[in-house]
């Protein structure tokens, strides 16, 4: 099938940042012709689940979709699913897809998203190993928890954390590999390290920190990962997350300005080096007037809000992206919220009882401001309480020697 199609606005993406653009344009625009085109044969849905509670509870693919489906045909959005957007001309304003098809637009988002990194190690096409990014993965991963004894996670990071949790609620011998002295080493201080550490040993998982994974050893199926140290660890369920890489090919081949190490180069308006394209979610090099910096961030709600944003000023409604970044993680009963930025600062303050897994870590940048804050805590309501006071405090960049203990309820 190939032929010719037009939409006022077309987006490029099956994750939430598409399916909130969209919303963000009906929110300003009622009657522009839409479509969004997705990779995949789902329709666009949520990713957070697919390390959490899709592996452990009875869920399928439609209790992870962004929107309900009704959602646009009730608002006049052309969804077509299953199609790759092969390349895009900027100055001919139109998209090619894999089947020829060519859809010309008014305005186009970029929601290409990111792939995982798969390390080049023997063994790592074995059936059994896993990455973790799309719907498939995570039904392939949950048949294997359903039926396995023995898990490895290769990455100590959110997904290697979470899928872990995982493992164990489901009963399988769990082990994390990572080559950090801690979980989370790339954000987290040595504090935070620790405890989740010590957490998840109570909880009975091993930890093998500042150990690199060799191979994976078996025939046909994995049987066990092997250490650079000589390590051999049993596992017939394995799930490397080791990081990701940003979908940047699409944007480049466009002509877009692109940072190698950020993502495509946009505005405070999601705009890109071309006024008519925006860019949302994982790829976004966005300008962030909060932080007062430009880069790009890897997490759920950013996509959810980048997406909602750039959708509106797609409409019309030119605003600027003003939300200070929050990042989340559940680990069985253990929540973690994070406000600021992940990359700056070290940690300056800790409210609360670690040990108790009920506390607050603040981060200061250089100059003694408040860069971000992690808060812990096994009560949903307080991990809220911790969420909006940081992010009243984030955009004031106070002094963290004047913040107080009892302004977190400590």
């Amino acid at each position: 099938m190939s032929g010719q199609m037009n939409a006022k606005y077309v987006f490029i993406g099956g994750g939430v940042a598409a399916a909130q653009a969209s919303v963000g344009m009906r929110e300003v625009d009622k009657e522009g012709s839409a479509i969004i085109v997705c990779s995949e044969n789902w329709w666009p849905y949520d990713r957070p689940p697919l390390s959490k509670n899709f592996l452990t509870k009875d869920l399928d693919p439609s209790d992870v979709e962004s929107k309900d489906p009704s959602f646009y045909e009730q608002n006049n959005i052309q969804v077509l699913r299953g199609r790759t957007v092969v390349s895009a001309d900027t100055a001919g304003k139109k998209i090619t897809l894999d089947d020829g098809t060519e859809i010309g637009y008014e305005k186009l988002l970029m929601a290409t998203g990111s792939t995982p990194k798969k390390p080049s190690l023997p063994g790592i096409d074995l059936k059994g190993v896993h990455l973790l990014r799309t719907v498939n993965d995570s039904m392939a991963i949950k048949e294997g928890l359903e039926s396995g004894k023995a898990a490895v996670m290769v990455g100590a990071g959110y997904i290697g954390m979470e899928v872990a949790s995982a493992a164990m609620a489901k009963g399988l011998h769990t082990t994390i590999i990572d080559p950090s002295p801690h979980p989370w080493g790339k954000f987290a201080s040595e504090t935070t390290g620790t405890f989740l550490k010590r957490y998840f040993e109570k909880k009975g998982a091993s930890l093998l920190m500042a150990e690199e994974v060799e191979s994976f050893v078996g025939d046909g199926s994995v049987k066990a990962v092997r250490t650079k140290s000589g390590k051999e660890v049993p596992a017939d369920l394995v799930v490397v997350g080791v990081g990701i890489y940003q979908n940047l090919d699409l944007p480049k081949s466009a002509g877009l300005q692109v940072d190698d190490k950020e993502g495509v180069i946009a505005n405070e308006f999601f705009q890109t080096s071309d006024p008519n394209v925006y860019v949302a979610g994982d790829i976004a090099a966005l300008y962030d007037v909060v932080l007062g910096k430009r880069w790009h961030a890897e997490h759920y709600l950013h996509g959810q809000w980048t997406g909602k944003q750039a959708g509106r000023n797609m409409a019309g409604a030119n605003e600027k992206y003003q939300k200070v970044p929050y990042f989340f993680s559940d680990m069985q009963e253990l929540g973690m919220i994070l406000r600021g930025d992940p990359r700056a600062g070290k940690s300056a303050k800790v409210f609360g009882e670690v040990d108790s897994a009920e506390f607050v870590e603040l981060y200061a940048r250089e100059d003694g401001t408040l860069a971000m804050g992690m808060g812990f805590s096994l009560d949903s309501k307080r991990l809220d309480a911790f969420s909006d006071k940081l992010e009243e405090l984030i955009p004031l960049r106070p002094a963290i020697s004047g913040i107080e203990a009892s302004q977190f309820g400590f």
